[in-house]
């Protein structure tokens, strides 16, 4: 199961049952607020770069098709272009 980031007190309806017989996990993930002005400080001074990071970039239509997917072994990150 794939989420973004929701604004906060934002519910996402999920189906008990469905997860129980597609033995779906739901994995959460952690965001300290207060390291994101530190990245975004170091990417714009150059000191940290993102290009090595970036396996490849798909146009939107592809998105749906890219995360039914399995990820390439060579995928780092794959930037999704509207």
């Amino acid at each position: 199961m794939i989420l973004g980031v929701l604004p906060k007190g934002q519910k996402v309806p999920i189906e008990p049952f469905d997860l129980l017989f597609r033995e779906i996990t739901v994995i959460h993930a952690f965001l300290n607020p207060f390291t994101q002005g530190r990245a975004t400080a170091l990417i714009a001074t150059g000191r940290l770069r993102l290009d090595p990071l970036i396996s490849r970039v798909i146009p939107l239509d592809q998105a749906a098709q890219t995360i039914a997917n399995p990820a390439r072994p060579d995928d780092i990150k794959v930037l999704l272009q509207p």
